[in-house]
């Protein structure tokens, strides 16, 4: 929600196992943004190098996580 009031046309994604991407526990997850996108070859990297299990949110799954409870 920071990243969104700083730059409102910034694109995130958000990197995690799934279950502390759902909620169900408690973790770390690795946020990135970019103000003219991010390259395709990150969220490439993030995939392959993990945290195992991953997954990767972003675009419209990503603005339901962080906005669809609100």
């Amino acid at each position: 929600r920071g990243i969104a009031r700083a730059d409102p046309g910034a694109e995130v994604l958000a990197a995690a196992p799934p279950a502390v991407l759902a909620g169900d526990e408690e973790g770390n997850a690795v946020l990135v943004a970019g103000p003219r996108g991010i390259p395709a070859d990150v969220v490439a990297r993030l995939r392959a190098d993990g945290p195992f299990p991953v997954e990767v949110l972003e675009g419209p799954r990503l603005d339901f996580v962080l906005w669809g409870a609100c």
